[in-house]
């Protein structure tokens, strides 16, 4: 096992900072009761983001023979925020919103992490990961980039279809909306500084990217499980939503 760099210590101390936050968000979460399904997707959101800083804690720590079957979850996590923090967003619109009834959207981090699962088994421990992120790194985080700026986008658009939809029923201004509308914005803004964090550090070294997006991860889980448990469902109709892409078509 290689020995622990400054770099190392840094990404270190950020991501079990991360993964506690991460853990004290489910257990706060967990506590609390939500109305419809939205304390179900937002645990979802937080265990995946928690697999996240696990990954990077056993791979600076040089624990190569863990991290071989630690990697594959928290790299398919990655898949998972996306599709969650989507569905999340949906359930605060429309308490319905099951798990049975989104579970294709986790059909790729699913099958991403079968495949990693596959490539472990076959393959011996790697020894220490390199400081730069490889090529064939870049090239499979780059349709993960994509999905989760699809996701990002789709979350965008619901944003604007709910105000609009609240516009048209007059509640636009009303007080007991504002708070879950001013949620649901915060959230985006989230996800996108995320999404924006973890492009831009591409280039840097792999310990100091890590610490960045760690850091970054680590604010938006204690917002998000302080938070988000608290918004109450704003009850917006399939048909009202559809409705707002009518007038947008006009």
């Amino acid at each position: 096992m290689a020995l622990v760099t400054p770099a190392d210590a840094a990404a270190l101390a950020v991501a079990g900072l991360t993964l506690a936050a991460a853990l004290l968000s489910l257990v706060q979460v967990g506590r609390r009761v939500a109305p419809g399904h939205a304390r179900t997707w937002l645990m979802l959101v937080l265990a995946a983001a928690a697999l996240l800083p696990l990954g990077d804690f056993v791979r600076h720590l040089h624990w190569n023979a863990a991290a071989r079957w630690i990697a594959p979850f928290a790299d398919a996590a990655l898949l998972v925020l996306g599709p969650a923090t989507w569905s999340y967003a949906s359930s605060l619109v429309d308490g319905s919103v099951s798990v049975r009834r989104r579970w294709r959207h986790l059909l790729p981090a699913l099958a991403f992490l079968l495949m990693l699962l596959l490539v472990a088994l076959e393959q011996p421990p790697k020894e220490d990961r390199a400081v730069w992120r490889s090529l064939a790194e870049l090239m499979i985080l780059a349709p993960i980039v994509v999905q989760m700026a699809g996701y990002g986008l789709a979350l965008a658009t619901f944003v604007s279809r709910v105000r609009a939809a609240l516009r048209r029923r007059g509640e636009g201004a009303g007080t007991g909306t504002r708070p879950v509308l001013r949620w649901l914005q915060v959230l985006f803004v989230l996800y996108g500084v995320l999404l924006v964090a973890a492009m831009a550090t591409w280039p840097w070294p792999l310990a100091w990217a890590n610490v960045v997006t760690n850091l970054i991860v680590a604010a938006a889980i204690a917002w998000a499980g302080s938070n988000g448990v608290r918004q109450v469902p704003l009850a917006v109709t399939p048909e009202e939503l559809a409705a707002t892409e009518d007038d947008a078509a006009a």
